[in-house]
């Protein structure tokens, strides 16, 4: 089937109302382009395997992918069957979508389309590039990325290509959008039509590659390219974020011992981006396709980090959270650029304080020389330095920042215990008003998924009335296949017959030397032959004995009439010749054949020589001519014959095109009711399941204040370790010490 050109939906789309068979779309308006010469069309956003419009219906806008690729035969099926799942197992991230095979008229005919609920927002490139210095942004839409996950996880969807461009920041959240590879438990066993972004999937991936756990490298690389961007900001610029990726290309993952990028990540003085470097590198990218681990908090939670702040003092810890915000915030907040001021001490303190100590020390001297009494004056001294030493702490510089800081953190973690116990909450409240709804809305369920298999059904059939003559197809070119390869052995054989008949002459004219050579034979043999021809038979005499008349007359009676006539046996036939006649005969032609011989000239005449030369070359370019001209129609004769069957093959796959055709134009007509019908049950089934949107709106809100605080805890503990070394207790230390610091 061939598709339209962008040009041929753009003409469609201008008029709706004769482009559109869904009732929404036939009273849209479509976006415009407002400048330049193509002011007033249809605005079109390419994509890799379609072009999407924007459609204004009403109050909401529609997203219509018009496809510039052919789609795979099942492709219906599937989006069905992901309508259906997303239907029964509600996600915040899903878009309301349905393909529509009736779904625009273009020249007359019918071309499916996807149309899908178009989301307000930016993509997850134009927001990283927006907000990569700011720590805190990524951290937020980390935390958003991880929920996402969480959700396609809970409800068993892999989306199959997860990516910047399918990825939309909202202000409510991360909403996906391109489900044409999306994975639900009901395409269980089928292959994947596509392997995603290449930048953001495992090399090894491949089409068999298709269950829920799709997306799990995906989702490493991006939440990886924010946590090197929350601590080095100067990554987005250095290795052009925002170029078709976030940081990683292809070619990381494919010669990562050469990649400049995992080179600077492994040598950052921050400890995080080293170990998430070093975990992609070590466990991810070595690991098959299906053995990558799904990222959530455990995952996280299993990566070593080294602090690089003191540890807290005992009293100071808390126990830490264990959600998947906490392990976050552990890898993305970044360090203190220089720890707090550690209070050196006055130097009057400190002798105040060695004086005090000093009196101690003679109280407990002269207690035991003189009198116990004197202990009294131990105790007192040693409260009185106490009470000094409270006082001078009090005095510290940096003390009243930490107090500050303890005060916040201890209210930080009040309320994110707090919080996450809400959060909790909503979500089993949302878990709840989901159970309900399943409940209230089980009838309408029920009738959606027996129209999905209605359908199935009835394209089925639509396509089994065809099946038969496309099957036929199939013997029919292997029919050609056997015709064409008998025709050309037989060509093969008559042509190459001749050609060997031509080389064999050309063979035989190796050089004009032999035929020299040859025609010089052929005179000295005819010399021999003239000289036996010239001698009658009466002059035959050898050592003065010669014939009689009678023999002369036998011989001449049969024929002989000169030596030329005499060969071995040819006299012994004859009767009544004497024997030693018969010998007699033949010494004196052997006598006469050897001088001849020795007379018979030793190279061909001037004349005969040019001659031969020239009759040699004619025939040899004649022949050499003729092998040319046998070898070109020999070809000529070879392309006809592939020609002609190239035309029957076109013939026969016009015919399946046509049969294909009246296939893909009836499916359309047959499925068409049954969409419009299902998206309706999708509508209404939407419609009923508002409390659901609305808990999940207050999920996302608790949510993302839960992210907060946990950014705010690990902000005020790292600091709080910070100022750790201001404590009363190190205060004693550094006034005791000899050389303070």
């Amino acid at each position: 089937m061939k598709l339209p050109s962008d040009s041929d939906y753009q003409a469609a789309l201008q008029h709706p109302r004769q482009a559109f068979a869904d009732p929404e779309l036939r009273a849209g308006v479509p976006e415009v382009m407002g400048s330049g010469a193509l002011a007033g069309l249809p605005r079109p956003r390419a994509g890799n395997f379609a072009t999407v419009y924007k459609l204004r219906c009403g109050e909401r806008d529609f997203a219509v992918r018009c496809f510039t690729r052919p789609i795979q035969q099942d492709q219906a099926v599937r989006y069905a069957e992901v309508i259906r799942h997303l239907s029964m197992n509600w996600m915040s991230s899903s878009v309301e979508v349905a393909f529509l095979s009736r779904g625009i008229q273009v020249q007359g005919h019918w071309f499916p389309i996807v149309k899908m609920e178009w989301v307000q927002g930016e993509s997850l490139a134009a927001h990283v590039d927006k907000h990569h210095a700011s720590p805190k942004a990524l951290f937020d839409l980390a935390a958003a990325w991880l929920q996402l996950l969480e959700d396609l996880r809970r409800a068993r969807v892999a989306h199959g290509d997860l990516q910047h461009g399918n990825v939309v920041v909202t202000p409510e959240g991360l909403r996906l959008v391109d489900y044409d590879g999306m994975f639900v438990p009901a395409l269980a066993g089928r292959t994947s039509h596509e392997r995603g972004h290449a930048n953001y999937q495992h090399p090894d991936r491949t089409p068999d590659f298709f269950d829920e756990r799709m997306d799990s490298f995906s989702a490493w690389v991006v939440w990886a390219s924010l946590v090197a961007l929350a601590h080095e900001p100067s990554l987005w610029k250095r290795f052009h974020g925002g170029d078709d990726c976030l940081l990683f290309r292809k070619k990381d993952f494919v010669e990562r011992e050469r990649s400049a990028l995992f080179k600077a990540l492994l040598a950052s003085p921050h400890a995080p981006v080293r170990a998430v470097a070093s975990f992609m590198l070590g466990t991810l990218l070595p690991s098959s396709p299906r053995s990558v681990p799904p990222l959530d908090g455990a995952a996280i939670a299993g990566l070593e980090v080294p602090r690089v702040m003191p540890a807290l003092p005992p009293e100071a810890k808390a126990p830490p959270s264990q959600t998947a915000a906490s392990e976050l915030a552990r890898f993305m907040v970044p360090e203190l650029s220089a720890p707090a001021a550690r209070g050196a001490v006055p130097l009057e303190d400190r002798q105040v304080a060695n004086g005090i100590l000093l009196a101690g020390g003679l109280s407990a001297v002269l207690s035991v020389a003189m009198s116990p009494m004197w202990l009294m004056g131990l105790g007192v001294t040693g409260g009185l330095g106490w009470a000094w030493a409270r006082s001078a702490y009090q005095r510290t510089r940096g003390l009243e920042r930490l107090q500050t800081v303890d005060a916040a953190l201890a209210t930080t973690r009040k309320d994110l215990e707090e919080a996450e116990a809400r959060l909790q909450q909503l979500r089993e409240d949302r878990a709840r008003v989901e159970q309900e709804a399943r409940s209230q809305c089980a009838e309408l369920l029920s009738a959606l998924e027996a129209m999905s298999s209605l359908r199935g059904v009835f394209v089925q059939k639509a396509r089994d009335a065809y099946q038969a003559k496309l099957a036929g197809f199939t013997e029919q070119r292997k029919a050609l296949s056997e015709q064409e390869s008998h025709a050309r052995q037989s060509l093969e054989g008559e042509q190459q017959a001749w050609e060997a008949e031509l080389q064999r002459r050309l063979a035989n004219l190796t050089s004009a030397d032999r035929a020299h050579a040859e025609a010089l034979r052929m005179l000295q043999e005819e010399h021999v032959a003239d000289v036996l021809r010239r001698e009658p038979i009466d002059k035959a005499r050898v050592r003065g004995v010669g014939l009689t008349s009678q023999a002369i007359d036998l011989l001449r009676s049969n024929g002989v009439l000169t030596a030329a006539g005499i060969v071995a046996g040819s006299t012994s036939n004859i009767q009544k010749l004497p024997t030693h006649h018969q010998s007699l005969l033949l010494e004196w032609r052997a006598g006469l054949e050897q001088w001849a011989r020795e007379s018979m000239p030793t190279q061909l005449p001037e004349a005969q020589q040019i001659a031969l030369e020239k009759n040699w070359l004619e025939f040899r370019a004649r022949t050499e001519r003729e092998l040319e001209a046998l070898q070109a129609e020999r070809a000529r004769r070879t392309e006809a014959l592939a020609a002609r069957f190239a035309a029957l093959r076109e013939a026969l796959s016009a015919e399946e095109s046509e049969v294909a055709e009246l296939l893909w134009r009836k499916e359309p007509d047959v499925s068409g009711f049954m969409e419009q019908e299902s998206l309706r049950l999708t509508r209404e089934l939407k419609a009923r399941t508002m409390d659901l949107d609305a808990a999940g709106l207050k999920v996302e809100a608790a949510r993302r204040a839960c992210a907060s605080l946990h950014w705010r805890r690990e902000e005020l503990e790292r600091e709080q370790s910070a100022l750790g070394t201001l404590r009363f207790s190190r205060y004693l230390t550094l006034l005791l010490k000899d050389n303070p610091e």
